[in-house]
């Protein structure tokens, strides 16, 4: 079974710039807990395609970090900087066939639509209402006997799903 992991980043402070935001320390607290959950969740990544946004950034390396070994490898891609759900779509169909686990971390409203526009209709919810991926958040999505370029709406099993909040993650 391919696992597809999109990843919200944490919280983040308000800015101008946008690219360069950062996370604030609510953000700093609750993404090295989202690692640990993820890791608990048996989650190997094979790979992390992570926009480049200093928030992504730092929320992968603070979830990472002594999490996962070895470490993934980590593409940072500018097409998931502001991406349509169509362009994730399309990141994921463009995934080696060898690569098992994916991890795509980046930013809504493209991540919070794709989880939507994936998961097959008679999936189990586990505690996800359908509402989109809050900050933080990380949905797990299982595809059986499709490689990535089979990936469509509609075909995909939430295998688990978490936030900061749901988890008891610390608040700073």
């Amino acid at each position: 079974m391919r696992r597809l992991i999109l990843f919200r980043h944490a919280k983040t402070e308000i800015g101008s710039d946008d690219l360069a935001r950062s996370l604030t320390s609510r953000g700093r607290a609750a993404a090295p807990a989202m690692g640990r959950w993820l890791a608990a969740q048996g989650v190997e990544p094979d790979l992390v395609l992570c926009s480049p946004s200093q928030r992504t950034r730092e929320t992968w390396s603070l979830a990472s970090t002594g999490t996962f070994d070895p470490e993934p490898a980590i593409l940072y891609d500018d097409r998931v900087y502001n991406a349509t759900t169509d362009g994730l779509i399309v990141l994921v169909r463009e995934t080696a066939p060898a690569i098992g686990t994916l991890v795509v971390v980046g930013h809504n409203p493209g991540l919070s639509v794709l989880v939507d526009a994936l998961i097959a209709p008679l999936s189990p919810r586990h505690g996800y209402d359908g509402g989109g991926l809050p900050t933080g958040a990380i949905a797990v999505l299982g595809f059986d006997g499709h490689g990535w370029r089979e990936v469509r709406a509609g075909r995909g099993e939430l295998l688990a799903f978490a936030t900061p909040k749901l988890i008891g993650a610390p608040t700073a």
